[in-house]
This record gives structure tokens, sequence and C-alpha cells, in this order.
């Protein structure tokens, strides 16, 4: 459709037309060319197993996600130019 263009870079930047009729069917269009698509869904948390001796444990002190101080690497600005 795009001819030699790659996937990963043909649309990029680029504005396309988003389209929904009446029954929800949804159409992309670039350049008065409707695209292929497909919707993504963002997979929910899988629950970790647990033994059945460690339910009420698990259950009572659920994981903490990881917060990195505030002087840690990834908060500080090291890719700033001189």
């Amino acid at each position: 459709m795009f001819g030699r263009m790659t996937a990963h870079y043909a649309l990029r930047n680029t504005q396309v037309i988003v389209c929904e009729d009446a029954i929800g069917q949804v159409t992309l269009l670039y350049k008065t060319k409707s695209l292929e698509f497909s919707v993504f869904h963002k997979q929910e948390h899988q629950a970790e197993i647990v033994d059945t001796k460690e339910v009420d444990r698990a259950l009572q002190n659920p994981r903490k996600v990881y917060k990195p101080p505030p002087n840690h690497p990834w908060r500080t600005d090291t890719l700033s130019h001189p």
C-alpha cells in the first residue's frame, strides 16, 4: 500500500482520520485510503500463584511497587547538555 516504506516508519508524524459509523465500526483513513489496524487491549496483571499455606499472608501483605528515591540516577537529568 505504501510502496517501499517500512511498517515502522511509514506513518510516523502523519495525520490520519478516525471515523466511526452508527454501528460503532471504526475506520482509519490516510489520504482517502482505508488502513488496516488491530485493537490493542492491555493485558491485566496475572495473579501470583501462592501455596495454600501462604494464602492468608499473601492477602494481608500485598507487594509494594518499587519507587526509586529522589536521588536515583533515573530521576536525575543525566542527559542534559552542558
